[in-house]
């Protein structure tokens, strides 16, 4: 571009062309003329300027993104894992890993994922495996599986060949991917463990879905996205959305999943003993006994937990539950799930059945529609804190209105707050426990009920 007419020092009046004329007839040399006026720019000069400046400094910026590139590429987070893995293993013994006499006698799942083969195997007792927790689509028809990738009586035996890669959704293809480079050969995923078409089968797992996570020796959580979003977290080459994105606080970051918001992932998430969590930008640990997160130095962090959350619950033991009928624990159970969200409604009392079977055991004539039937007066003192729908089932039996279960509360839980106040729970040491002479660790104290007096 030529220079500036203002950058012009006027020294031309010293050169060869100096004018040495006289204008007028009284000898008096012609005065020299004024210096020329810098020239005023057009609108479209200025425009033309102004984009030559910004072309220059996109330059540098192409030029500094290159030498950024040139830098070394993002650590992939498997060795971070495996080293929360083998750092739970040597602090936290049987706490999170399991693997005792007492987890071989408790329901096992009865297919299995090889991780190594790539095709299904029928599980032994021995076996060691991870279990995926993830979420479907929006629309689970159009995001969803098709039957191709779901395990039917008609094509196990394809499955124990080999499984159709092509039609399983890529979140699977990635957590049997993890499952592998972790060193544990072999994986559960509901969709291709589950014989989907025989209800005896899906009953059966259904019921004892507590059992499928307490006893599997790592849950892979997919927290961000869907079935076909894949683990993103896993892609070294991906660069986070901000530079905040990879820093934020596990509690954060789990309040803003969608995964946290299912119905299904509750009970998934309460008796994992150990999680590895997958997140869009974010790789997080939480187990039974502490919870981890990277720095931007990839190191392992402790973090608020300075001890075991809970000595006495293996998966043998109750999981992590009260060894007596605790009201006031199951009260916070129900109004976290009374909050999240179901894609067919119809799955309302399923996704909470294992956790039901599970503390069946510790309330004495279990429970009739999610309602304590030793506790069924407190029960029924229920409160909605805003609108609520009826739960429609497309067939019976359907959801009786005195259970809360009976009730969309649409994100707001319902409240219980008589249920935590109608009763405290008397130390009676007296009291001798019935399985005073069993190997499991059992309380110092037994507990019953006693009622609160009215008020005068």
């Amino acid at each position: 571009m030529p220079a500036s007419p203002r950058f012009d020092d006027g020294h031309h009046a010293h050169g060869p062309d100096r004018d040495h004329s006289h204008s007028n007839g009284h000898g008096r040399p012609k005065a020299p003329p004024p210096p020329p006026r810098p020239k005023r720019l057009s609108i479209t000069e200025r425009l033309r300027d102004t984009l030559n400046h910004v072309r220059r400094d996109s330059s540098v910026s192409a030029q500094r993104r290159a030498s950024a590139s040139s830098a070394p590429p993002k650590q992939s987070p498997i060795p971070r894992i495996r080293q929360w893995l083998d750092t739970c293993n040597a602090d936290h013994a049987r706490h999170c890993s399991g693997q005792g006499d007492d987890d071989i006698a408790t329901w096992r799942p009865v297919y299995l994922v090889d991780a190594v083969d790539r095709c299904l195997v029928l599980a032994k007792p021995t076996d060691r495996y991870t279990a995926l927790s993830y979420v479907w689509g929006a629309d689970r028809a159009d995001d969803g599986p098709d039957a191709a990738s779901q395990l039917l009586t008609t094509n196990v035996d394809a499955f124990q060949l080999s499984l159709p890669d092509k039609s399983i959704p890529r979140t699977m293809l990635d957590a049997i991917w993890l499952s592998k480079k972790l060193g544990v050969r072999h994986i559960w995923i509901d969709r291709l463990c589950i014989v989907h078409d025989d209800p005896v089968d899906k009953a059966d797992h259904v019921q004892h879905m507590a059992y499928v996570f307490a006893n599997a020796y790592l849950t892979i959580v997919a927290a961000h996205g869907h079935v076909n979003t894949g683990l993103v977290a896993l892609d070294p080459r991906r660069l986070p959305r901000s530079p905040r994105a990879a820093s934020r606080d596990h509690d954060d970051l789990l309040s803003a999943s969608r995964w946290n918001t299912r119905a299904w992932t509750m009970q998934e998430r309460l008796y994992s003993r150990r999680a590895v969590f997958l997140f869009e930008d974010a790789v997080t640990w939480e187990c039974h006994c502490d919870l981890w997160q990277a720095s931007t130095a990839s190191s392992v962090l402790r973090g608020k937990r300075t001890e075991c959350s809970s000595r006495q619950s293996p998966a043998a033991h109750g999981f992590q539950h009260a060894p007596w009928p605790d009201m006031d624990e199951y009260a916070r159970i129900v109004m976290d799930y009374s909050a999240r969200k179901l894609t067919l409604v119809d799955d309302s009392l399923a996704a909470l059945q294992g956790t039901m079977y599970v503390l069946s055991h510790i309330f004495d004539g279990g429970f009739v529609y999610a309602m304590p039937v030793m506790f069924l007066d407190i029960a029924l003192l229920w409160r909605p804190q805003a609108t609520i729908r009826r739960r429609a089932f497309s067939h019976p039996p359907f959801l009786p209105s005195w259970s809360w279960l009976g009730w969309w509360f649409d994100a707001i839980p319902v409240d219980l707050s008589l249920w935590r106040a109608a009763c405290d729970y008397v130390d009676d040491a007296s009291l001798s426990s019935p399985r005073a002479h069993s190997s499991r660790p059992q309380p110092s104290h037994s507990f019953r009920i006693r009622p609160r007096p009215a008020p005068p």
